[in-house]
């Protein structure tokens, strides 16, 4: 994963990434938590898939990585951090280092849009 790469990014595109989709737009994910089990979650932006990646000591998030890729590239439009995901998806790493790595590239992503469009997190 390229961080120098992800922080490089136009004000269009940043427009694009600190959106928050429509209704019939949104990511379905879960979150296995303790003791209930999964919880349904639904995500609208980039900065709510962040905070999703976080995790804590009682719950851990569920997504399918491939699919975050299709949904960041096609519904969000932003091919350069859908391919992180998807090379994440084809990496050796475990599941819970590969949440850490996602977690890290949205950082980067929404720091450098937020910064381009002067906007505040």
């Amino acid at each position: 994963m390229n961080l120098s790469t992800l922080s490089l990014i136009d004000k269009p595109q940043a427009e694009q990434c600190i959106k928050r989709v429509e209704l019939d737009d949104e990511f379905e994910a879960c979150l296995l938590r303790r003791p209930r089990g999964m919880v349904n979650i639904t995500i609208f932006s980039l900065k709510e898939l962040y905070h999703f990646f976080e995790g804590s000591s009682q719950s851990i998030p569920s997504a399918h990585f491939t699919a975050l890729a299709t949904w960041i590239e096609h519904t969000i439009g932003d091919p350069v951090l859908a391919e992180v995901f998807t090379e994440l998806e084809a990496s050796e790493l475990c599941y819970v280092d590969m949440c850490k790595q996602a977690r890290i590239a949205l950082e980067t992503r929404l720091i450098a849009s937020y910064a381009k469009c002067n906007a505040i997190a």
